[in-house]
């Protein structure tokens, strides 16, 4: 026994190490604040790139649910409606609030409170008397996401059979929509033949 704790006195010294000291205490405190700090700012980061490419995806859903609408002809609304006159002219998405852009005559939102709006548009028999009406109308879910300035359109329209694309960007710019928020840039374009991207 005697050895021993002459043993445990010739590693150790005579201070008896039982615990830990206060600077080794602040240095591990130290360490794992850091790895935490790095780990909390990886995951709001992340977590802010998901909420802009949530917003896009559902953006890019809507611009694609009125392309088939307007592919299958699907009438609903008053458009559809029984006994009604009117005929199935397309389907357009209207963007609501783009800072800086204003719809073109004839294209509006019903709420302009929300992000977007898929529309039916409907004629009578003759191509007069263009309607539209709102089927869905989305916000973006973060207050901090909205359509940025430098968006190229503010409406896509499909037509029917066709879904030959119709929008208010001027010639030389692709149709975009461009989703904004927490320094992060994310675009949905369509082209002249329907073909969104």
């Amino acid at each position: 026994m005697q050895k021993m704790r002459n043993f445990i006195i010739s590693c150790f010294g005579q201070k008896s190490n039982l615990g830990f000291t206060l600077i080794e205490l602040m240095v591990v405190f130290s360490l794992m604040t850091i790895l935490s700090g790095v780990g909390i700012a990886s995951f709001v980061n992340y977590s802010r790139s998901q909420a802009v490419d949530n917003s896009l995806k559902e953006l890019r859903t809507t611009i694609y649910t009125a392309r088939s609408r307007a592919l299958s002809q699907l009438k609903t609304g008053t458009c559809g409606a029984t006994g009604s006159n009117l005929q199935l002219i397309g389907y357009q998405v209207v963007l609501c609030s783009v800072p800086g852009h204003t719809h073109p005559s004839g294209i509006a939102c019903n709420d302009n409170n929300n992000a977007y709006e898929l529309q039916i548009v409907c004629a009578n028999s003759g191509g007069s008397g263009q309607t539209s009406e709102t089927t869905l109308a989305k916000k973006f879910l973060d207050p901090n996401i909205t359509f940025s300035n430098t968006s190229t359109a503010t409406y896509f329209f499909f037509a029917t059979i066709t879904a030959a694309v119709t929008t208010d960007a001027s010639s030389g710019n692709s149709p975009k929509a461009i989703v904004t928020g927490y320094s992060l840039n994310k675009s949905v374009s369509v082209s002249q033949t329907g073909v969104i991207q």
